[in-house]
């Protein structure tokens, strides 16, 4: 018995030297292995978002990138980050207004443009 599943063992550990590709289709209609096992990695999406927020907001002055990380990072209440910096809400609610503005300009100089539809020169469909 014990040299039958020596055997077995052997017949299929011939098989490992001819994997079959990650393309082939089963009979069932599950598709590929590929195509079951793939997903899409949503993790370097993150980082590279990440990245990207690193950066734009190192263009604020450094107190500004202090409130909105507080605010945006943090979740505190513009109370809260008002009583931490030591001035009031309302200047807090409009240091994020301009500051949100600077990071939505700075992030659209680097996004692919539309082409206007004022523009003569693009064809209308």
């Amino acid at each position: 018995i014990a040299a039958m599943r020596e055997l077995r063992d052997a017949e299929a550990s011939g098989f490992a030297l001819r994997p079959d590709s990650i393309d082939f289709r089963t009979g069932d209609d599950d598709g590929t292995l590929a195509e079951r096992l793939g997903r899409e990695e949503t993790g370097y999406s993150r980082v590279e978002d990440h990245d990207e927020i690193d950066r734009a907001m190192a263009i604020l002055e450094p107190r500004d990138r202090e409130i909105v990380r507080l605010r945006y990072f943090d979740e505190a209440l513009q109370r809260e980050i008002g009583d931490h910096i030591g001035t009031s809400q309302m200047q807090i609610s409009r240091i994020l207004n301009r500051s949100l503005a600077q990071l939505r300009d700075h992030l659209a100089v680097d996004a692919p443009l539309a082409p206007s539809t004022d523009d003569p020169s693009v064809p209308t469909p």
